[in-house]
């Protein structure tokens, strides 16, 4: 790759006028272009060059003899295989709806526990900035030492804590809502 920025665009800009540039290389190229001038040149000149072709270069349609070549080929490649996938794909869809369980088990907890941290005033269980203070809290809710850090120094201050319900017999999760200073 080249120190140069103008060095790639000459094929990133052909590509782009043919419709073969991902999203982000377009608006990588589009931004270079909308700078520089050469580039921006080079752009129009290209676009005017692809749209002459378009309207000006002579079209010759297939002879028909090779159309029902290439009609008849494609069926032959495709004859049993669509059909037949097809089939094993319904049938594999079925037998996975008839297998899999219906609804989440956890799914009432789940909803319960998202409307609880919705309400104004039960986000936090423990609403304080100080790490003396919210650490101590989580002891004897988890059977685990969640980290505490105190991010003063890079701008942020905690809010507080939270510990949303325990979804079925797995361990809940500590959270920490840290906002600006």
């Amino acid at each position: 790759m080249s120190d140069d920025p103008c060095a790639e665009m000459p094929l990133l800009l052909q590509a782009e006028l043919d419709g073969e540039l991902s999203p982000a290389e377009s608006a990588r190229m589009a931004r270079h272009v909308s700078w520089c001038a050469a580039c921006a040149a080079m752009s129009e000149r290209l676009g005017q060059v692809s749209h002459r072709v378009r309207q000006e270069a002579t079209r010759h349609p297939a002879p028909p003899a090779l159309r029902r070549r290439v009609r008849a080929g494609r069926g032959r490649r495709w004859g049993l295989w669509v059909p037949g996938g097809l089939g094993v794909a319904v049938a594999a869809g079925f037998a996975l709806m008839l297998w899999l369980p219906h609804g989440l088990p956890y799914e009432d907890e789940l909803l319960a526990s998202h409307i609880r941290a919705l309400q104004p005033g039960h986000l936090l269980d423990v609403a304080s900035s100080d790490q003396h203070t919210v650490k101590p809290w989580f002891s004897g809710k988890l059977d685990f030492a969640p980290a505490v850090r105190d991010l003063a120094a890079q701008g942020s201050a905690a809010g507080g804590a939270g510990l949303p319900r325990n979804l079925g017999s797995g361990p809940g999760r500590a959270w920490a809502i840290r906002g600006p200073a």
